[in-house]
């Protein structure tokens, strides 16, 4: 259950201007501030007190360390635009802004640097956990670098993948956009080569699990083509042209069973460029949840991997049975609840906090790791490969 900071100031305070400052000049510093906020470091071992003048201006929002994948989404450089359609916010990841923001922004890999947060803030800030990663990533970081728990009560708020997070910030999702996305890539049941396979994380242990499943699959004949770091094999041309020679994607996460934990594999790479998915790693009833109907292959449904290969052989050679997984681009999609879309989770953090939302802190650990299903954070690799070998007949 979420736990709300305690505002009662502690019996001993300090004053954050110099000793060196005159106590007129403090004065008539106080005198100039129209509200009076409060000041805390992080750690929550003392408070402070500030006196701010921002308060009437329209709220900023400060993504802290942004993380890689945003910067190659956007160019290099992270631009938010159209925000003023949100509700007016703007948007910086300029560290030196960090006082005159409302909103601060903590993607998880904060965690690899060590665990470098702001060393203080102010009570009116809401920080945000935002993550597109996994509990397991996370779990391995602290396992050696920042524990997750040692930021328990420090977060109001969180944005991140999973459906129960304040802010979703979905992979994907089946929405009139979607479908939109998705008439770019016309379907062609008679395309020339059969599996791909693209896979980059290569060390941790539901990567590795992967790894071994499809080199399985070849085993027992498959026709899979596999590209990226792991494999030492890198394609030329353009990602479109290359998926368009396929039939189907092996969609395989790096992690075992994480909730909601359903990414580009999926969406971009599968469904929306005309190839049936074949999917490890996800849930099979949170992928129910949220992929249209009949739109994917569960290595899950198959008592091992030959009878996995035996099926897709099958559908290579029967295009009615292999158009059926594509009749949900006939339904009308459903009314999406939440945004879903390139930027679209800042979009919706503004909306929320302009219209009053800020959230509680909590136990970010309880949260993020206590509702979680424990195969998915294990960082023993002998018990999660029983665990994957159970599931998938090896």
């Amino acid at each position: 259950m979420k736990t709300q900071y305690s505002t009662d100031k502690p019996t001993s305070m300090r004053n954050i201007r110099s000793t060196k400052q005159t106590k007129s000049d403090q004065k008539e510093k106080l005198l100039e501030s129209t509200t009076q906020q409060q000041l805390i470091p992080t750690d929550l071992s003392e408070m402070v007190t500030f006196s701010s003048t921002h308060k009437s201006k329209l709220p900023t929002m400060l993504l802290w360390y942004p993380p890689p994948f945003l910067e190659r989404r956007y160019g290099g450089k992270i631009i938010v635009d159209n925000l003023e359609k949100c509700g007016g916010c703007t948007f910086t990841n300029d560290k030196s802004k960090l006082n005159e923001s409302e909103i601060i922004i903590l993607h998880s890999n904060f965690l690899e640097r060590g665990g470098s947060i702001p060393k203080s803030r102010f009570m009116n800030q809401t920080y945000v956990f935002y993550t597109q990663e996994s509990p397991y990533h996370t779990n391995y970081l602290g396992k050696n670098i920042a524990d997750l728990k040692n930021y328990d009560n420090l977060f109001n708020m969180t944005m991140t993948y999973r459906r129960d997070s304040d802010v979703m910030s979905a992979y994907g999702c089946w929405g009139e956009r979607f479908i939109e996305k998705v008439q770019r890539f016309p379907l062609k049941p008679n395309r020339p080569k059969l599996a791909v396979m693209f896979a980059s994380s290569c060390n941790k242990i539901g990567a590795k699990l992967r790894k071994e499943y499809s080199d399985m699959l070849i085993q027992n004949g498959l026709r899979l083509d596999r590209y990226g770091k792991c494999f030492g094999n890198y394609y030329n041309g353009s990602m479109d042209g290359v998926l368009m020679q396929y039939k189907f994607f092996m969609s395989f996460e790096n992690s075992i069973h994480c909730r909601d934990y359903i990414t580009e594999k999926f969406w971009l790479n599968s469904l929306e460029h005309g190839l049936l998915p074949v999917v490890i790693g996800p849930h099979k009833e949170d992928i129910k949840s949220v992929a249209p109907p009949h739109s994917y292959i569960h290595a899950e449904d198959f008592k091992s991997p030959k009878d996995l290969v035996n099926y897709l052989n099958y559908l290579d050679k029967n295009d009615t049975a292999y158009k059926e997984y594509f009749k949900w681009r006939e339904i009308p999609p459903p009314h999406l609840k939440y945004a879903c879309g390139k930027g679209t989770e800042f979009c919706v953090l503004c909306k929320k906090y302009m219209e009053g939302s800020r959230g509680k802190t909590f136990s970010i650990s309880k949260w993020w790791y206590g509702e979680e299903r424990t195969e998915c954070f294990s960082t023993v690799y002998k018990k999660t490969k029983s665990y994957f070998s159970k599931i998938h007949g090896l």
